[in-house]
């Protein structure tokens, strides 16, 4: 998605994110983040990577305070943008 693609989104269009956390994450919290994916991008170091779309900011900022509860260091966060060839 080119610059000008980005500032014409809706306010009220999902937006993907990935988020990359220091430690691994079992499948089994999937339920807890409400339906995003979880994988683990490698071992030594754990770093799991969660990947999520959502709705507003406020989504957003529930997602990220989840991941404070949990303790886990937050490595980064990046906007996933949409494919453009898709």
């Amino acid at each position: 998605m080119a610059a000008d693609d980005a500032s014409r989104r809706r306010v009220d269009e999902p937006v993907g994110y990935r988020i990359r956390v220091g430690g691994r994450l079992d499948p089994d919290w999937l339920a807890w983040f409400g339906g995003l994916t979880i994988e683990l991008e490698s071992n030594q170091p754990a770093v799991s990577s969660l990947t999520a779309e959502v709705a507003d900011q406020a989504s957003l900022r529930g997602l990220l305070n989840r991941i404070w509860d949990l303790n886990l260091s937050l490595i980064s966060l990046n906007r996933v943008e949409d494919d453009p060839d898709a």
